[in-house]
């Protein structure tokens, strides 16, 4: 009868190739993770800065006295409007709440030192995605249309060099300036994002 040595695998060994497997599924779920973070960061770029063109040739030859989510996807600017807490919104494909606002006064409007502009409001956004919008390309001077860009809790607006006072950071927004003002403030876990641009 021949004799075999059959050697069979230690407690040790066995753990040792499941915890070189679990670190392997723990890398590639983290690749995956974030390249899909990736993707979503870059269709809502595309979706805002798809909002703001229509918007921007919607209106070219004349100031609406409403834009209302519902009214701005009957003309195709806004896509799946609805309504939360009697105001309406459009959602977006960040996961935000959208809604656009007229400079002047009232329930809709805001105050502004621009005239004819319009604002694009991004509700409720996280620390990391905050930074990446304001920190992404929104054109490289004024002639891009945009006027200021800022969050809800912000000390100091984004403006081109031409518009720069002292109570401003300049365009294109550095990461370090982005970070403060994407801080939220008191006690909130998320802050409120607007591009206002010109008609």
């Amino acid at each position: 009868m021949k004799k075999t040595n059959q050697k069979g695998s230690s407690m040790i060994e066995v753990m040792g190739v499941m915890a070189i497997l679990g670190m392997a599924t723990i890398g590639i779920y983290a690749g995956i993770s974030n390249v899909q973070g990736r993707f979503r960061l870059a269709n809502g770029y595309d979706e805002i800065k798809r909002v703001i063109k229509s918007m921007r040739e919607q209106f070219a030859s004349f100031r609406p006295s409403d834009v209302s989510a519902d009214k701005l996807e009957k003309i195709g600017v806004f896509n799946n409007s609805f309504t939360s807490g009697g105001k309406k919104y459009s959602g977006s494909s960040l996961g935000y709440n959208m809604q656009i606002k007229l400079s002047g006064t009232g329930d809709n409007q805001y105050t502004s030192t621009f005239s004819d502009t319009f604002r694009l409001y991004l509700y409720d956004v996280d620390f990391q995605t905050c930074v990446d919008l304001l920190t992404s390309d929104w054109g490289s001077d004024a002639s891009s249309g945009l006027a200021e860009l800022s969050t809800s809790d912000s000390s100091k607006a984004f403006r081109w060099s031409n518009n720069l006072s002292g109570t401003q950071h300049p365009l294109p927004a550095e990461t370090q300036a982005a970070a403060t003002e994407c801080t939220p403030a008191n006690g909130k876990s998320a802050v409120t994002i607007y591009w206002e641009y010109y008609f």
